[in-house]
């Protein structure tokens, strides 16, 4: 499973980072590093070489994933002296600037004690989740609701829409949850912990070139050329003559999903979210407002 977990503004005790990170490594057995300081702590439950955590004169830095330094010098800089190091040293440079230099698969967690600021950000797609709450004036995350809900500030009280939510769209949108006061990190998005208060923002946003007149076959081929490094980045230098093994489940029927929203029966599957039934049912959380805080 691994995962990360921790808190800034509260005096803890270590037993309870080994309380909060036991459910991040129940699946896999990660191991598990945990770094506290007089009133912050995070811990980090991943697989050999999946997180990093550094912690010097009252700054803790913990990174989960695959985070990578394009920029040169601080390629240089992270191989020498590790990935966790040198994002530290980004730090002074404020949250944008810190969060824009990293690439790849990540979720970061910096707790600076000296000066009581946190930054919490997660990679530009949104693959690894983190949730956070703010009890007072403690912030307290955690990339499971499991882990969250064993600190004593963040009991899990559910909440009525978010259940609403998930029986209706079989999912809770972001950034809400099933608890309340809980919130999940949007993808490219950082938070911003300042004695006691905190302000969410983004560092990145996808482009969009709407008047391109580039041809099929341009915009083709350079798909097929990010796709190619994306795979052979993401596989470590494991692909092979531009080639990775890729294992077929034998019911995998490839051209029944070469498709989603084919015809059938001479009707787009996708038809069905034209319906204005369905646009006029899909807005009517609001006309049960009254009714979702009754209890049978």
């Amino acid at each position: 499973m691994s995962g990360i977990c921790g808190w800034i503004g509260f005096a803890g005790a270590p037993e309870l980072l080994e309380q909060m990170a036991a459910p991040l490594s129940r699946f896999d057995q990660g191991q598990v590093q945990a770094r506290s300081g007089q009133r912050s702590g995070v811990a980090v439950a991943a697989q050999a070489g999946g997180a990093e955590v550094y912690q010097r004169d009252g700054l803790l830095v913990a990174l989960w994933g695959q985070p990578r330094l394009d920029d040169p010098a601080l390629a240089a800089q992270a191989a020498a002296q590790g990935v966790a190091a040198t994002v530290a040293a980004l730090w002074a440079q404020g949250p944008q600037r810190t969060c824009h230099q990293i690439h790849g698969c990540f979720t970061l967690a910096i707790l600076d004690e000296r000066s009581g600021e946190a930054l919490l950000a997660t990679d530009r797609m949104g693959v690894q989740p983190l949730t956070w709450q703010l009890a007072g004036e403690t912030l307290v995350f955690a990339s499971s609701a499991d882990a969250l809900l064993r600190h004593p500030l963040t009991p899990g009280v559910l909440d009525h829409q978010g259940l609403y939510n998930y029986v209706y769209f079989h999912m809770v949108p972001s950034p809400g949850t099933v608890y309340q006061g809980q919130q999940r990190l949007l993808p490219g998005h950082f938070l911003h912990y300042r004695q006691g208060r905190v302000e969410e923002r983004s560092y990145w946003r996808m482009h969009f070139e709407e008047e391109g007149k580039r041809s099929f076959g341009e915009l083709k081929e350079d798909f097929l050329s990010v796709l190619r490094h994306s795979v052979q980045e993401a596989a470590g230098g494991r692909a092979q003559g531009g080639r990775l093994p890729v294992r077929r489940h034998r019911q995998f029927d490839h051209r029944r999903h070469a498709d989603p929203g084919r015809r059938r029966g001479g009707r787009h599957l996708f038809d069905r979210f034209r319906s204005p039934r369905l646009r006029r049912d899909g807005v009517c959380a609001h006309r049960l407002a009254p009714f979702r805080h009754q209890t049978p």
